[in-house]
């Protein structure tokens, strides 16, 4: 009956010493996991800022694609419409050209009636 008791008290020995060493494990592991639930919402913050920017930089992209099709359109129409008063242009010179022959033709024709 003495032997098991010393058996006993040995055992709650043990198992005192056992659970005083958990429990410095555990105040450790509460720390690290304040530090590391510290350090996961710092990097979930983190992603969210890049999020934001990511959007942010994709809105602004497209506004710039669509500024530059708008910008294409009006250099396009500006073309068209340059080319266009270009055409009057020259067939205005290319009726006062004929014009200016026929006149010539009629003077030469007067002038040799004339002489």
């Amino acid at each position: 009956a003495i032997r098991r008791a010393e058996d006993a008290e040995r055992m709650q020995q043990s198992l005192q010493a056992e659970g005083t060493s958990l429990m410095r494990a555990l105040d450790a592991m509460q720390s690290k996991i304040v530090e590391l639930t510290g350090a996961k919402l710092d990097l979930a913050e983190k992603v969210e800022s890049l999020e934001h920017t990511v959007r942010s930089r994709d809105t602004f992209i497209s506004q710039l694609e669509n500024d530059l099709g708008e910008a294409r359109e009006e250099t396009e129409r500006i073309e068209k419409a340059w080319e266009e008063k270009l055409a009057e242009q020259e067939k205005r010179h290319r009726e006062i050209q004929n014009g200016t022959t026929d006149i010539q033709k009629a003077h030469a024709e007067l002038q040799e009636e004339l002489d």
